[in-house]
């Protein structure tokens, strides 16, 4: 993350907000503003996927909507500028300055540096870290309950306890290979 703490990154980041100007955004001309911007989200709370890092943008911008366009100009501003890697679904994940690309990384929560993230939001690095964790250690038969409530979920959509169970069967499979 070179010479900042990931907390200065994330405040460096913020500081940009009373310097963006929405009206420019598609403009070639802007791209060092969104580069900057952007590269300091990510070394602030990367690694970070890239549809989650357009619409932190977006919404620094004041735009409601986060649609093909804006992603295609955050991935010009910063596409080349940070290291990528690809989750199984193919979405495109962002990795800070200096950090190693792994298959899988500690789950740091619902709240990083101060930005409130959804599960959706969360890496699949993470997602697959933690049900490594939770396969490793627990014992109990419902691994995707205990995920769950890992996670802060009181209940869960059945989509979001099959992407559960499929996590735990993945880690299942991966700690009886090492």
């Amino acid at each position: 993350m070179g010479n900042k703490s990931a907390a200065e990154a994330h405040k460096s980041a913020r500081s940009w907000l009373d310097k963006l100007k929405p009206e420019r955004f598609y403009e070639n001309s802007y791209l060092p503003v969104l580069q900057q911007m952007g590269t300091e989200i990510i070394d602030s709370l990367g690694p970070i996927t890239a549809r989650h890092l357009s619409v932190i943008i977006a919404r620094a911008h004041k735009f409601g909507r986060t649609g093909t366009q804006i992603k295609e100009q955050v991935w010009t501003a910063v596409g080349k500028r940070r290291r990528v890697s690809n989750e199984p679904s193919g979405e495109i994940v962002y990795w800070p300055d200096g950090a190693q690309i792994s298959k899988s990384l500690p789950f740091r929560g619902l709240l990083v540096n101060g930005e409130l993230r959804s599960w959706q939001d969360v890496p699949y690095q993470e997602k697959f870290g933690l049900a490594l964790e939770i396969a490793g250690s627990e014992k109990r038969t419902d691994l995707a309950a205990v995920m769950a409530a890992r996670i802060g979920f009181s209940r869960l959509k059945q989509v979001t306890r099959d992407e559960l169970e499929t996590l735990i069967i993945t880690a299942l499979d991966e700690l009886k290979t090492r």
